[in-house]
């Protein structure tokens, strides 16, 4: 090597972060560690201590004869942990090079050593790839490398090294699937492609008739902003294929949109994050409002162990790992945010591979995935995608917002969190700034409070769980600093800072006044047509349960009069209320649908459905029917039973196996007093904890379980059932064919610790609960699909802005209560299970607090 390469080397090791803990360089090609043949090549994250790779070594001397050990860093570091990002360790350490790879015939990554050959944070974890059943556990060598080679990725050593644990047994999976790839090897190679810059409206028209016959079209576009609601929103190019082969880049500026709509026509649309793409061509004049694959979505669907299903991670699978690198370089080299500054020669191959991407990931998914899990596939394509253009209605509709209101509010919390800091300071005697954790803490440690623990500096730890605590000792200063958080989260989180309007300016055109500040809660997603617009995920969750975000309205407030006083936020337009459309006890009747409870059936179909009565019963009135507790439900002490059945067990119980899962809840909402009188008058036998001591809250706890479960027997039978299930088959699926990937139930090791016993009681919980999210999702997303299909058929005026978890939320308008309810009613309200799934609307000017609307009252809202 040239003196002048080896000082590039030198000087890259001199940046790098391990350089500065003393470590040298010890050559320019990858450190190797144990050389025994060119079959597999594995690549550890660092040297290993010697006594750690003998016994590594001589774990893979059982299962393979030939095989080369390499350092993923070549500067001899043991160090075990690296600095984050982990990835840019080993950009540093870029020696494990194509022209070295490329000789063997596998690649085997050990933990964080996945990075020296990804060297990107699009993959990062071996977990990425643990759902073996279903899915493949390996990706490709690098696009810009010639020969592809197969990477399987395995966890650290420390994990599984001489312990039982599921890390281990994914190992011995990994092992059996490479022998088996390399008894059958043959060298894996992309297919070629072929990217054509179109010139003009001619050339683009000429290519839609050329292709008029090919029913697949797989599109994406390149904007210069994420926020399709900004007022200077561009759309710079589409890029499509047809077949995966040959890909097209068309600028956008000058597209007809007759063009474009008949560009879309009759074609079988692929995308990726397509919603977003519908978006983009929607506010900009395009009539194409649909789309039948999402690579996003589906991937995911079929794999909910994965973290990322992004196009540029799930590139990796069929070997176009990173095809952005060089759009990524320069982007991070002179700071681009705005992908429309890019140079076209740079732009236009990384946009055009993005299509042909996501078309290579269908085809992939059709030939070799799909066929795994067909009913995951049927209830993707049944429910999901057509509520794709629904939750787009949604989001192009948006929500209003009172800015005059918000301002008042803004002002008022301000004003609260002020006073309340005067008061915490006088109490404590010393003016310090109370939302510094360090100053409030060395000041709640003069202030005499008792020591609950203490930080490195010296001070006390001052997080929610110590407050609480000296609450419950009496000390009303801790409640005053809980009160003053939760202001201050109210006012950041939630309602944002101050809009302060400029003589002569409207209102998006103004600027805080300091530079400094920022744009919080949600004053920073309101755009100039005066609305939030919420960015809406369906399935998106490993539940298949919905998310939203920019502003994500499943956290915003709704009980109690701060609710009310934020959601005011939210305003109606004129002539218009704001209803909330949800389904009555939802996850409360699917437990009773998909148990099959005697008991639980008898108060749904024969009782009012008052379960949270029963529970009450079961808990705290076992000398009273359910019959007599109904007719006193709402006196006193019986409607505090009914609530703390209601807040406090229902639903956790429900779903979990374990009496722990409501532990912190009893312990702050229980006095002590509370803790004992139950005690007594349930002739309780003290529990112990785990370090033999007497335990209070336990005690309460088991008992509420052992009542709950005695109550609903064969509710406990099918919570059982769930958990053999998940451990037997590694899943669980809805009677929807929903499924929850759990592969680690299927090797949960033996002489389990706390910590891997805790993580074992919540797969167990995940494999119960996922059902019930599941079933609730897919009849949120078909009443909400049927809705929307009424509401065009019926031509209403009314709108659709929004979905919180179940719940629909619509404008609608006062010349249309009555069609609306009926549709919405109609349409939410299903007889096809054991209980019937009832609809609700409330109706009202505030957003979350409306009154409930029947057929006995419809009248009133009508007038």
């Amino acid at each position: 090597m040239s003196s002048f390469l080896k000082k590039k080397v030198i000087s890259k090791c001199d940046n790098c972060p391990l350089q500065k803990k003393g470590l040298s360089i010890k050559q320019d090609s990858p450190y190797i560690l144990k050389e025994n043949g060119k079959d597999i090549l594995i690549i550890m994250e660092d040297k290993q201590p010697s006594d750690r790779f003998k016994k590594f070594d001589e774990y893979v001397k059982n299962y393979f004869s030939s095989y080369t050990i390499v350092s993923g860093v070549n500067c001899g570091c043991t160090s075990g942990e690296f600095p984050s990002p982990v990835y840019s360790i080993y950009k540093y350490c870029n020696l494990i090079t194509e022209e070295f790879t490329k000789q063997f015939k596998v690649v085997i990554t050990v933990g964080s050593a996945l990075n020296a050959i990804t060297q990107t944070a699009d993959i990062s974890s071996w977990e990425n790839f643990s759902e073996f059943l279903f899915n493949q556990t390996y990706f490709y060598t690098p696009f810009q490398w010639n020969k592809k080679i197969r990477v399987y990725p395995i966890p650290r050593i420390t994990y599984w090294m001489d312990r039982d644990t599921f890390e281990g047994f994914f190992v011995k999976k990994q092992i059996v699937f490479i022998k088996e790839y390399l008894k059958n090897y043959t060298e894996y190679k992309i297919d070629p492609y072929e990217i054509i810059d179109i010139k003009d409206n001619k050339q683009f028209s000429e290519i839609i008739n050329e292709n008029r016959n090919n029913k697949l079209l797989t599109w994406d576009t390149e904007t210069n902003s994420l926020n399709t609601f900004v007022d200077d929103f561009k759309i710079g190019c589409i890029t499509f294929t047809y077949d995966g082969k040959k890909g097209y880049y068309w600028p956008f500026d000058e597209t007809p949109t007759r063009l474009l709509n008949r560009f879309f026509q009759d074609k079988y649309q692929i995308t990726a994050n397509g919603k977003y793409d519908l978006k983009a061509l929607y506010n900009k004049g395009a009539d194409n409002k649909r789309l039948e694959e999402d690579i996003t979505l589906l991937y995911h669907l079929l794999n909910t162990e994965r973290k990322g299903n992004g196009l540029k991670a799930l590139a990796w699978l069929i070997g176009f790992g990173g095809y952005d690198k060089k759009l990524d370089e320069y982007i991070k080299k002179y700071k681009i945010g705005n992908y429309l500054d890019i140079p076209k020669n740079l732009l236009l191959e990384y946009s055009v591979l993005d299509a042909i991407v996501t078309h290579r990931l269908y085809e992939y998914a059709v030939n070799h995935l799909i066929p795994l899990q067909p009913r995951v596939y049927e209830a993707y394509k049944k429910y999901v995608i057509p509520s794709i253009p629904v939750f787009l209605k949604m989001e192009i509709n948006g929500m209003y917002i009172d800015k005059e209101y918000l301002n008042t509010y803004h002002n008022k919390l301000q004003r609260e969190i002020k006073e309340i800091e005067i008061e915490i300071c006088k109490e404590l005697n010393k003016n310090i700034l109370v939302s510094s954790n360090e100053q409030l803490g060395y000041a709640l440690k003069e202030y005499g409070l008792p020591n609950l623990g203490e930080t490195k500096k010296g001070f006390y730890q001052t997080g929610d769980e110590k407050l609480v605590q000296w609450k419950q000792l009496g000390f009303g200063i801790a409640d005053k600093i809980l009160r003053h958080r939760q202001l201050m989260k109210l006012d950041n989180s939630f309602v944002g800072n101050q809009i302060k309007e400029k003589e002569g300016k409207g209102f998006f055109e103004t600027r805080l006044e300091s530079e400094d500040e920022k744009e919080t809660g949600i004053v920073k997603y309101i755009m100039s047509d005066g609305k939030v617009h919420s960015t809406y995920m369906p399935a998106i969750t490993s539940s298949w349960r919905s998310a939203s975000s920019d502003p994500n309205g499943q956290n915003y407030l709704k009980h109690g009069e701060e609710g009310k006083a934020f959601r005011k936020i939210f305003k109606c337009p004129e002539n218009y209320l704001i209803g909330e459309a949800d389904f009555a006890g939802f996850q409360l009747r699917i437990a009773a649908i998909l148990s099959k409870d005697k008991v639980m059936e008898d108060i749904f179909l024969n009782k009012g459905a008052d379960i949270h009565s029963l529970n009450a019963v079961a808990v705290y009135c076992r000398n009273m029917t359910i019959d007599e507790f109904l007719k006193v439900k709402g006196e006193e002490p019986y409607k505090t039973f009914r609530y703390k059945a209601k807040n406090q067990f229902s639903f956790p119980l429900l779903f979990s196996s374990s009496a722990y899962v409501i532990y912190a809840t009893i312990k702050n909402e229980w006095s002590e007093k509370e803790l004992k009188d139950y005690i007594e008058e349930n002739k309780l036998i003290i529990s112990k904890d785990r370090n033999d001591q007497d335990d209070l809250v336990l005690t309460v706890i088991n008992d509420i379980y052992k009542k709950y479960f005695e109550t609903y027997p064969e509710l406990k039978q099918w919570i059982l059932n769930q958990h053999k299930t998940g451990k037997e088959k590694g899943y669980t699926d809805s009677i929807h064919g929903c499924r929850r990937h759990l592969p680690r139930l299927l090797y949960l090791g033996t002489n389990l610790n706390r910590e891997e016993l805790s993580k074992q009681t919540n797969l167990l919980n995940i494999a119960t609960n996922s059902c019930v999210q599941s079933f609730e999702f897919i009849e949120a997303c078909r009443a909400l699909i049927e809705i929307d299909s009424k509401m065009v058929e019926q031509k209403v005026k009314s709108l659709l802005v929004g979905m919180v978890h179940d719940s629909d939320v619509v404008y609608i308008h006062k010349d249309e209560i009555e069609i609306m309810y009926k549709i919405i009613m109609e349409s939410m309200s299903s007889n096809e299970y054991s209980i019937p799934i009832v609809g609700e609307l409330a109706l009202g000017e505030i957003w979350g607090f409306g009154k409930e609307v029947t057929e006995k009252n419809i009248e009133e809202f009508m007038k």
